[in-house]
């Protein structure tokens, strides 16, 4: 794959889709940046903010689009029918921004519900999005949101369902882990992936496992650990997994 036009930041935003217009869908990637967190590193102040990548020509191509929002840093972006989603905010509106890869344009989808201190973007029931909210002072209290189907003319999230129940844990535990990743499956149970800090060993800084939640209003069902690595925080991922839809779409090689 070539490479950008400009220098990769900490503040780069990436997202994956296809043009559903064409006879055979073309995949592209999609990367902007608003440089918040790039007070310690040398860019571009000219370069370009928006770039899209074409899998079929193999060559990058700058978009005439300014970026005057900030994308949830918890938010990792949700792939929803070829087009990219995430939780943004502008004048301290939160809000779901879209981009369509088929006239290559960001969108304003539609307003969030109240904030909460942590928000979970997540592709649900093929067409639509969910939005997981846990605060960092109530983490035992859950709240699920859903979109109505996002092809229609207006989209609005709707309360799907809740869990206050005492043992439901932290899916965020502090901020040096990595964030979580999850979708929500039947019968509004919450599958979720999270890492959590192993204490009481001789380690001199503490491993750090990747737990399996299955969670439902009832509670947790189901924890297990999946994987234990050691180091935390920027020594590692930014999430902890990805979750994707299946496609019969092969992506090229």
């Amino acid at each position: 794959m070539s490479t950008p036009s400009t220098c990769f930041t900490t503040s780069d935003y990436y997202g994956i889709g296809y043009d559903i217009k064409k006879s055979r869908y073309e995949y592209k990637i999609l990367r902007f940046t608003d440089h918040r967190h790039d007070h310690n590193v040398t860019y571009d102040e000219d370069g370009p903010e928006v770039e899209v990548y074409e899998c079929k020509t193999n060559c990058w191509r700058t978009l005439a689009a300014e970026v005057d929002w900030k994308v949830d840093l918890s938010c990792k972006g949700a792939a929803v029918m070829g087009n990219m989603y995430w939780v943004a905010s502008k004048d301290d509106e939160q809000y779901i921004l879209g981009f369509d890869f088929s006239v290559e344009r960001f969108k304003d989808v539609c307003f969030c519900p109240p904030p909460a201190f942590n928000n979970y973007l997540a592709c649900y029931n093929g067409d639509r999005l969910s939005l997981l909210q846990q605060d960092e002072e109530e983490p035992w209290h859950i709240v699920v949101w859903v979109t109505n189907k996002l092809a229609d003319v207006d989209v609005l999230f709707t309360k799907y369902f809740s869990v206050s129940r005492s043992d439901v844990p932290a899916l965020l535990d502090h901020t040096d882990m990595a964030n979580p990743v999850y979708f929500i499956g039947k019968h509004k149970r919450i599958i979720a992936w999270c890492e959590r800090e192993v204490f009481g060993g001789d380690d001199e800084i503490p491993p750090t496992c990747i737990i399996f939640n299955e969670i439902d209003e009832g509670g947790v069902r189901t924890q297990l650990e999946t994987e234990r690595h050691c180091g935390y925080g920027y020594f590692g991922t930014f999430f902890c997994g990805y979750v994707y839809v299946p496609s019969l779409v092969p992506l090229p090689v």
